[in-house]
């Protein structure tokens, strides 16, 4: 019996190894594998060192990338991080699960925005006042 129990939890940690480490790595392995087949002359993208560009000519291995209107690098294909707009916004190739939360795009520099405040107003109705009683000091203490 000792046997079994001990079969069993090796089979559960391979199994929360695969959907914890295995899975997620091979599924971003294949979306890099996509993007890296996409690229063409003109995408505009940002390597993984950070420089934002646009693709000029494409090679198996290097991309021309243009950074300004005089200056052109070669860079790694491999190094390609990811497909941005003109903005530098990130491209979906593909739209992700309706149920993943987005993130609105980070402000330009000395662009002034405005945050949201969200505010729980049941908070504190409705209850003992047991949280206001143990805020205060009991007197004679």
């Amino acid at each position: 019996m000792q046997n079994v129990t001990t079969l069993a939890y090796i089979a559960v940690i391979f199994v929360a190894f695969y959907f914890l480490l295995i899975r997620p790595q091979q599924k971003r392995a294949k979306e890099q594998a996509h993007l890296m087949a996409s690229l063409k002359n003109g995408d505009r993208i940002v390597t993984i060192g950070g420089l934002f560009g646009t693709i000029e000519r494409l090679d198996d291995e290097v991309v021309e990338l243009r950074i300004s209107d005089s200056v052109v690098v070669d860079v790694a294909r491999s190094a390609v991080a990811r497909r941005v707009d003109s903005s530098g916004h990130v491209v979906e190739d593909e739209p992700d699960d309706a149920e993943t939360p987005t993130l609105p795009p980070k402000p330009r520099s000395g662009e002034v925005v405005e945050p949201e405040v969200h505010v729980d107003v049941t908070a504190g109705e409705g209850g003992d006042g047991a949280e206001d009683a143990a805020a205060e000091p009991k007197k004679g203490q």
